[in-house]
Parts: structure tokens; sequence; C-alpha cells
């Protein structure tokens, strides 16, 4: 800007996520700060693109109310909208082995065929994982954590086909999974092949769903893994 120049006085909204390592809520008030009639929302829990692709239906929400009327104030419930992003669902570790994580509650008996409760489970965090992979994929195809391929269409509406995708190294999982992110809806009838110590092969299938943005949404999930029935619940991936 020239020396003595000035921004104009538009009406100016800017828009932030709370997590951006991009453009950082910091050097969006800077921005604010240059323009005389500017203002800022910060959106919890969000990264560098908020209004575009919503999955939460909030910060859309700020751009529809500024530009019917750029210079009135936000309602208090817009504002709590912004507050209330659910957080992003993230793995403290990333497990080498089915056997490693938590086993879910089967209605069948909670005693029961814990390794199998443990592959569903597991074979869900693979289709989280391959979600996460789909954000930075515009090849229509990718590649499990260790080993197999997934290919997807669609946006709005994702189908994915997986085929032997390991998340850990003893589960690989085929199958379909169906994601609404605006929505928040994932459905998913897939096939499992455990791997096991004795170099024995147990097969399974599962179907069922989940709430992906929800905070404490459960995972339903049922079908057969080997000799055990299964209809389980535990944490959505």
């Amino acid at each position: 800007m020239p020396r003595g120049g000035h921004y104009s006085d538009v009406p100016t909204l800017v828009l932030s996520g709370e997590l951006d390592s991009i453009t950082t809520a910091a050097e969006g008030a800077l921005v604010v700060d240059q323009f005389p009639n500017a203002r800022q929302v910060t959106f919890a829990n969000s990264f560098h693109v908020t209004a575009a692709g919503d999955y939460d239906h909030c910060a859309e929400k700020f751009v529809r109310a500024f530009i019917r009327n750029p210079d009135a104030s936000f309602a208090p419930r817009l504002m709590q909208c912004a507050a209330s992003v659910p957080p992003l669902r993230a793995m403290g570790t990333f497990p080498t082995s089915y056997r490693h994580v938590k086993a879910a509650v089967n209605a069948y008996g909670s005693h029961a065929g814990i390794p199998a409760r443990k592959a569903v489970v597991a074979s869900a965090a693979t289709v989280a994982d391959v979600i996460d992979r789909w954000y930075n994929n515009y090849t229509g195809f990718g590649y499990g954590l260790r080993g197999g391929q997934w290919s997807y269409t669609g946006n709005r509406v994702a189908s994915y086909k997986f085929h032997a995708v390991r998340f850990t190294k003893d589960l690989a999982v085929s199958g379909r999974a169906v994601w609404s992110p605006y929505d928040h809806t994932m459905k998913v009838h897939l096939t499992i092949a455990v791997f096991n110590p004795n170099s024995t092969v147990t097969s399974g299938r599962v179907a069922g769903g989940w709430d992906t943005r929800a905070a404490g949404a459960e995972a339903h999930l049922h079908g057969q893994v080997g000799d055990t029935p299964l209809s389980v619940v535990f944490p959505a991936p």
C-alpha cells in the first residue's frame, strides 16, 4: 500500500479456522486490523477452508447472513454455532495389529469372541483411515496404510470400493462403503480377512454404519466373523 494510503471501509468478513496452519486465525486478525469496517469469525475445530464444502453447515450461514446484510450483527445463535463445531476424530496411535484395538461390545455375549470383536473395530478404523486419505486424493483411487487398494466415485455422496485394504498388518478389508459428508452418515458392507498367528485365515462379513461428525457417536455393526455372530456397538471412528 502506498505511503499515506488506506484500505477501503467496505464491509469485510474474515472467516478463520481455529486449527488453520496455512492462514492462521492470528493472520486473519491482521487482515481485520487493516480494514476499518471488518470483523472476524473464528470456527472451533476447523482448518483452512471453512465456508466452502461446509460439512457442519455453520460457516456457510455466516456468508449468507453477511451477504444479506453486511452491516448487521450476527445472531447469538449463529455465534454459538461457530464455537460448537465438533472436533475431528483422531486415533491416538496407529495399531500394527487388530488385536491392539479395544474390543466392541457384543449384544450376543459381552465376554465372547474378543478377537472377532476387535476385528470389527479394526475394520471400521480401516474405513475411517481411507476417508482421511480421501481428503487429499484427486486420482479416484489410493492405497491402504499397510497394503491393498481402494477407489471411489462421487463427492456429495461418495462411494468407496475396498480391495484387501490393510490398516493393520493382520486384517484385510474388502467391500463397499457409502459416505454422505453433508448428512454425516457412513454405511458399510465389508468382508474381513483375519490373518492369525498360526498362519490360518478367518473370514467374516459385517454391515452397518455410524454418524461421522456427532460428538460421542457410536458405530453399530452386525454380521459374523468366523464362528462368532456379532451385533456390536463401539465409539465411531
